[in-house]
């Protein structure tokens, strides 16, 4: 049997519409570390990071998230460079040696000076690197004996693949693995490209351990992963003193009812009647909910600890009327053209007038209500109430629509 769904009707019943439930959002995802692999940080920008790069190391220091390179990618990364100056030097040699045959005995230019050899080259990338570097925690190599990994590359287990590729992954990714063993780290990031890295034997690999390590396969997707963090974080803060405002104003239900039964004025077209109101029999605060204040928004300076702010909130209150009585006989009937029957003459109250009776006795409206406060860290207190006003969802059309058939 369906429930009905008319707002009137489930209150004749004694029922409340079903109101959806709330769940509070599942806690965001916060990595006891984030490593990384050469790809990711070459695509980066190293050995000169990109400003976005630059923003997601701030942003993972910011919420105390250590950021590692394991020592293979660091070599890795120095190897890539110095590779990538000889190809460039070779390049740029053999062009100026091209364009001196071509001006041959009219112009002569200077070929370029030698480079330095592999070490002199890695230090210069180090001391350059350097500022950068010290940011992060350099993770030695594994010391995994070599023979377990022939063993994966024979059976092409953890990162290995055809041909026996995959040797540096497998050994970047064991020493990710032992030091989040030795570190007690139970579920960290390692950001990379690789897809060597999400093979099913390397998954059981670190599972074996006790760790869990999460692949992310990009700077952007580590971006969005730490931002979704920080918005948790602001949330959950809000949250918390949304939930010591609204229980602070609770306890003083009783102080916000007296100030309302004192202050708080409306017409009864306001609460949707279309009858005069005798007199409001009574008053009651039934709930306070959607709080806000101005903490943190203002440059209020602290005295003794406290803050001055200023707070408000929806307060639901119900009110119990005394409605000018409808006439509850039968209406006459009009007839086409002019006439009137005239109604029966044994009087029975109409449906609608009954209804209208229980309706207009009893309503709930919401009411804003403001206030002067202080804020400690301890919460908040000294509230000193400053105003309340119907709020505006409870004007006559809303009450009207209540009537009529609710809302969805």
């Amino acid at each position: 049997m369906n429930e009905p769904k008319n707002r009137a009707i489930l209150g004749l019943l004694g029922k409340k519409k079903q109101e959806p439930v709330t769940r509070p959002a599942e806690p965001a995802f916060r990595p006891a570390a984030i490593y990384f692999d050469t790809n990711a940080l070459i695509s980066a920008g190293w050995p000169n990071p990109s400003p976005q790069f630059l923003q997601v190391m701030k942003q993972a220091n910011d919420v105390q998230i250590p950021l590692c390179i394991p020592e293979t990618v660091k070599q890795e990364l120095e190897g890539h460079w110095i590779k990538g100056v000889r190809e460039a030097w070779s390049t740029a040699k053999a062009g100026v040696e091209k364009l001196n045959k071509k001006a041959a005995s009219i112009e002569v230019f200077n070929n370029l000076q030698m480079l330095g050899s592999t070490d002199d080259l890695q230090k210069k990338i180090q001391t350059h690197t350097t500022a950068f570097s010290i940011r992060f925690r350099i993770v030695s190599a594994t010391t995994r004996p070599l023979s377990e990994f022939i063993k994966w590359a024979i059976y092409r287990e953890v990162t290995f693949e055809d041909a026996g590729k995959g040797f540096q992954d497998a050994v970047i990714y064991c020493t990710v693995l032992d030091d989040m063993k030795f570190k007690k780290l139970n579920e960290a990031v390692l950001v990379t490209g690789d897809k060597a890295f999400q093979f099913e034997s390397a998954t059981q690999l670190a599972k074996g351990l006790g760790v869990k390590l999460n692949i992310v396969n990009s700077i952007d997707d580590l971006e969005t992963m730490l931002k979704t963090y920080l918005n948790s974080i602001i949330r959950a803060y809000l949250d918390k003193e949304s939930q010591q405002l609204r229980e602070a104003l609770d306890a003083c239900k009783q102080n916000i009812q007296e100030f309302l039964v004192e202050n708080l004025t409306f017409s009864s077209y306001e609460l949707g009647l279309f009858r005069t109101v005798k007199k409001v029999e009574s008053l009651e605060v039934t709930s306070i909910e959607n709080v806000h204040s101005t903490f943190g928004l203002t440059d209020a300076v602290k005295e003794n600890g406290k803050q001055k702010i200023k707070v408000s909130a929806d307060v639901k209150i119900r009110l119990v009327l005394d409605v000018e009585p409808l006439s509850a006989s039968e209406p006459e009937r009009l007839k086409i053209g002019g006439g009137k029957v005239p109604a029966s003459e044994i009087a029975r109250p109409s449906l609608g007038a009954i209804f209208l009776a229980v309706q207009d006795k009893i309503r709930e409206v919401i009411v804003v209500v403001e206030a002067d406060a202080m804020k400690a860290e301890a919460g908040y207190s000294d509230f000193q109430f400053t105003g309340a006003r119907l709020k505006p969802s409870d004007s006559a059309f809303a009450s009207l629509g209540n009537i009529l058939g609710g809302t969805k």
